[in-house]
């Protein structure tokens, strides 16, 4: 789930979900809660080149907490490319590299705290 322009921060969000899965009786240790800050894009827009490259470090001025989501929609566009993020995004997410976001990025950090064990994408660090 995106924080989107909710105003609670994004780890508030996660424990009213934990608190309002546990009131109905669910077990909570097996599921990973994340919400990353504004958008899913925030994760990996950071290093996506003008050329709609992903790099190994910081390519733009993307942020944490912007409206990542038009700005990678921007650059898609200035490639003559239409972002779609069922497709792309899942893509780009799957290709990052969890070493170098976690640099960067405060609620990526968190998320991959939560999946430390039993996750092949966690380890991958080059």
């Amino acid at each position: 789930m995106d924080r989107e322009q909710r105003p609670q921060k994004a780890e508030d969000i996660e424990q009213e979900i934990h608190d309002n899965l546990v009131s109905r009786g669910v077990d909570c240790s097996k599921i990973v809660i994340s919400v990353p800050d504004r958008c899913i894009e925030s994760w990996f827009a950071p290093f996506l080149d003008e050329k709609c490259s992903l790099q190994r470090s910081v390519a733009n001025s993307i942020v944490e907490g912007q409206n990542a989501k038009s700005e990678v929609k921007k650059i898609f566009k200035n490639n003559g490319r239409k972002y779609v993020e069922v497709i792309d995004g899942v893509n780009m997410l799957k290709l990052i590299v969890p070493d170098d976001v976690v640099k960067v990025n405060k609620s990526f950090s968190r998320f991959i705290q939560k999946i430390h064990d039993g996750c092949w994408w966690n380890g991958k660090g080059c």
